[in-house]
């Protein structure tokens, strides 16, 4: 996938990506590793360039599916994702989120 930041372009494997977070006008492209690359694109337009295994969780959150360890109920109609990457990087879906997230995994 190329990640676009100002001139520079990085090229990151779909599958060495964990997941992407949006904070505040940034977004984060995380991957399995530990390193997160910033990029200029916006989360929804990122979104659309991703594969199937690629899943919003909350406005603020895109998972990579295929990437998670855990998953869990929450509070709130929420689930708790727990990433297989190097932090075990743990994910709170969003309540509006509840019954797109039951459908796709078959909850």
């Amino acid at each position: 996938m190329p990640i676009k930041t100002g001139d520079r372009i990085n090229l990151v494997r779909f599958e060495n990506i964990s997941f992407l977070e949006s904070s505040d006008k940034y977004v984060y492209i995380n991957t399995i590793d530990g390193q997160k690359h910033l990029t200029d694109q916006s989360l929804t337009a990122l979104e659309e360039k991703l594969p199937s295994e690629f899943y919003r969780i909350q406005k603020s959150y895109i998972i990579n599916k295929d990437r998670i360890k855990e998953m869990h109920r929450h509070f709130n109609s929420r689930y708790l994702f727990t990433m297989d990457d190097k932090a075990n990087t743990r994910l709170t879906s969003g309540r509006t989120y509840h019954d797109s997230i039951k459908a796709e995994f078959g909850l």
